[in-house]
């Protein structure tokens, strides 16, 4: 599952944008809700490249751990800007 969301300005133009994705059996919640999951990825890291609601990184720390592990061939444990109507998310 990969779904990308897209802000852009009043003029059209993309200000920003934000990737994710999900595989469906990767962990319990994906088994249920791999498209909510991957959609709220995507608006999460948009609205953190917009330096909304992020404190000191975009990334989690269960993010990390989990790239961090595939890196390595094993598996982690570790199961003000006014968006309307300028943005479009697109699952495929």
């Amino acid at each position: 599952m990969n779904t990308e969301m897209t802000v852009k300005d009043e003029n059209g133009r993309i200000i920003v944008t934000g990737h994710a994705f999900e595989k469906k059996d990767s962990n319990y919640v994906n088994r249920t809700s791999c498209i909510e999951n991957c959609e709220t990825s995507a608006v999460g890291r948009a609205l953190g490249m917009l330096g909304i609601c992020v404190d000191i990184a975009i990334a989690s720390a269960e993010e990390v751990a989990n790239a961090q592990a595939q890196q390595g061939g094993g598996e982690s444990s570790q199961a003000g800007v006014q968006l309307e109507p300028f943005w479009t998310a697109r699952t495929r």
